[in-house]
């Protein structure tokens, strides 16, 4: 399964602090370990900027000091912040264009049924911030293209 919740993600989240001496704030989405809610599209982006209130309002955190970094179905808020606001940077790890397009890759045509969560590939173009984008070819859940 690719769902990770922060306890799974942990050690990835120490080794980002301390191979690059920063701080990370690492975001749980409802439905996700312990966070209460129902995984939906506006329930996880609501999660990533009220993470992100935090990081600016109470931390005093400026937005040109933040990186924004994203992995598999996190590239959806990800993508969504960072349409939103300028950062340092963006980081987005195996990214997708859709989740809808996601089940198209599987199902084909029925993908129409699916929900139009995260439209990565309609926010994409309003990104302001230096992104980096991570694929491999080879992936075989999220397809690089």
């Amino acid at each position: 399964s690719n769902a990770e919740d922060l306890g799974r993600c942990r050690s990835f989240c120490v080794y980002l602090r301390e191979q690059f001496h920063l701080h990370v704030l690492a975001v749980e989405y409802p439905g996700y370990g312990i966070c209460r809610g129902v995984p939906s599209c506006e329930s996880v982006i609501e999660n990533a900027l009220s993470a992100l209130h935090f990081a600016t309002d109470t931390l005093d955190w400026p937005l040109d000091s933040i990186k924004i970094f994203g992995r598999s179905i996190g590239t959806g808020p990800a993508v969504h912040l960072a349409s939103l606001y300028t950062f340092a940077g963006v980081i987005l790890v195996t990214p997708f264009l859709s989740v809808r397009e996601l089940f198209r890759d599987r199902v084909g045509p029925f993908a129409g049924l699916v929900d139009k969560w995260f439209s990565n590939e309609e926010l994409a173009p309003q990104i302001s911030s230096p992104t980096l984008i991570v694929h491999g070819k080879r992936d075989d859940l999220i397809s690089c293209r």
